[in-house]
């Protein structure tokens, strides 16, 4: 009983394995349409990433199969990728799904290269980790208006930053981006750029003896509309010539290295758990394989017994139920019996050697 047991624990984990794992891979297979070679590809991806890291195995299917359609990525760089997705939204508590696209959207929008990716999306987290502002948020806002600062000019680590800072500092976007595509027309009219007319701007504003010269600056640069608040944001310091300056290649590391950062042994384990599902849920397969002809024999049994049985008069089948519950009643007490039984008959075996001692 001890060995059927064990047999019977470890079946039913290796088939639990084996349905996680398969939702996985299904996933991949509705967002990719692969099959073959291509699918076996991507299903050893899978477990490449869903046994290194503390994941689900639907969020692992998410991550392989959107990554694939989205940025064509295979082998190596589709794993980083799907690791570098799931980890940015544990940390960002962000949609994956919804995380990939915005980001697919992005790049193609700002024509970046699939090698920039770790860099945009670790910009994009430290300014959410900086202002407290949702990545969804941020990444939402850019993509709205990602014409309007390139028509402005303005690389997309300076738009992200502008943005946040935006944000933050309770500008309105529009109003704000408004003001800086008038400013924009006047310093290109002058033969500067936007963050040189900008710097200039921001330090005439600040230096400025009083609010109303202040306000005179900023109307005649911005625009009546959007004047009083930009020239408040930067006299109060919540926009400077600092937000227009570019830092986002030295980004990389910031998704990986603030997700390990939040790794403990509970995470450790289900990695340990995630490799332990992928060797079962093979196992579950050769079960399911093995017995699924055993269970279509089965079942052609069933439907034949219960084709004779109804087929009987009341009185059969009351006795057949009866007889079969008398059976499930008395089956558990004849076992405790037979023990009791083998027991007394080993302590009568017993007693001559009692009595010689």
């Amino acid at each position: 009983s001890v060995v059927s047991g064990g047999i019977v624990a470890i079946g039913t984990a290796s088939i639990a394995a084996f349905n996680e794992v398969d939702e996985g891979l299904d996933i991949i297979v509705k967002k990719t349409g692969a099959t073959g070679e291509a699918m076996n590809g991507l299903e050893q991806s899978f477990k490449n990433v869903f046994g290194s890291i503390p994941t689900t195995a639907d969020k692992a299917g998410i991550a392989i199969g959107k990554v694939n359609t989205k940025f064509g990525a295979t082998g190596e760089m589709l794993e980083e990728l799907s690791r570098l997705f799931i980890q940015f939204a544990e940390i960002n508590d962000a949609d994956l799904n919804s995380s990939i696209d915005s980001t697919s959207h992005l790049m193609q929008q700002w024509n970046l290269d699939i090698s920039q990716t770790p860099n945009l999306l670790g910009l994009i987290s430290s300014e959410a980790q900086r202002t407290g502002i949702a990545t969804n948020t941020l990444m939402a806002s850019l993509e709205k208006n990602g014409s309007t600062f390139k028509e402005l000019g303005l690389s997309i680590d300076q738009s992200i930053v502008l943005l946040a800072n935006f944000e933050m500092a309770g500008v309105d976007t529009g109003t704000a981006l408004a003001a800086l595509r008038k400013s924009a027309s006047a310093y290109t009219a002058e033969g500067k750029t936007m963050q040189q007319g900008f710097s200039e701007t921001v330090a005439a504003i600040k230096n400025a003896k009083t609010e109303t010269e202040a306000l005179s600056i900023a109307q005649s640069t911005f625009g009546t509309k959007g004047a009083l608040e930009m020239a408040t944001a930067i006299r109060e310091g919540r926009l400077s010539v600092d937000d227009l300056v570019s830092g986002m290649e030295n980004m990389g590391t910031v998704v990986a290295d603030t997700f390990e950062a939040t790794l403990d042994a509970p995470d450790k384990l289900t990695v340990a758990m995630n490799n332990a599902k992928i060797a079962g849920a093979d196992l579950g397969a050769t079960i399911l394989e093995m017995v699924s002809p055993m269970l279509s024999q089965l079942a052609a049994l069933a439907q034949q017994a219960a084709a004779w049985i109804g087929s009987l008069d009341e009185g059969t089948k009351q006795t057949i139920v009866t007889v079969a519950a008398i059976a499930a009643a008395i089956g558990p007490l004849l076992i405790v019996l037979g023990k009791v039984i083998s027991s007394v008959g080993s302590l009568i075996g017993a007693v001559p050697q009692i009595i010689s001692g």
